[in-house]
């Protein structure tokens, strides 16, 4: 019997999950612990984390913390406090952010985006 390593499974088969949960927080800042809880109750391997209407300024951001995760990608308003969008990423993960911000117009349309490798396999996201 040949046992394969998932090194292997995912080059040889190309078959794996990548799991992301999408949430609108509407204030992120009000509700980071009960953001937390909530990933912790779905006992899922999350790979991304994307959120919308975060309400938080760029610097904001950057100061919160989820556990195993760091702030990618981000769109954040200048002019208007609410919106925003921004996606958190797995600390073991490799990627590139995507620019796509500059399409973006605060109120209108939000966007962030960014490519995630895993393997030979590359996954572009978009939160909006």
């Amino acid at each position: 019997m040949e046992v394969k390593n998932q090194q292997n499974l995912l080059t040889s088969s190309q078959h794996f999950s990548f799991n992301i949960v999408h949430q609108n927080i509407t204030g992120l800042k009000d509700k980071h612990d009960k953001l937390i809880c909530s990933l912790i109750s779905f006992d899922i391997n999350l790979h991304l984390i994307c959120i919308s209407e975060h309400y938080a300024t760029e610097h904001n951001l950057s100061t919160i913390s989820l556990q195993n995760y760091k702030l990618a990608v981000n769109f954040s308003g200048v002019n208007y406090q609410d919106g925003g969008t921004c996606i958190f990423i797995r600390n073991d993960l490799t990627y590139s952010p995507l620019s796509i911000s500059q399409s973006g117009e605060e109120i209108i349309l939000e966007p962030c985006a960014l490519q995630v490798s895993i393997g030979e396999t590359d996954i572009i996201v978009l939160c909006i």
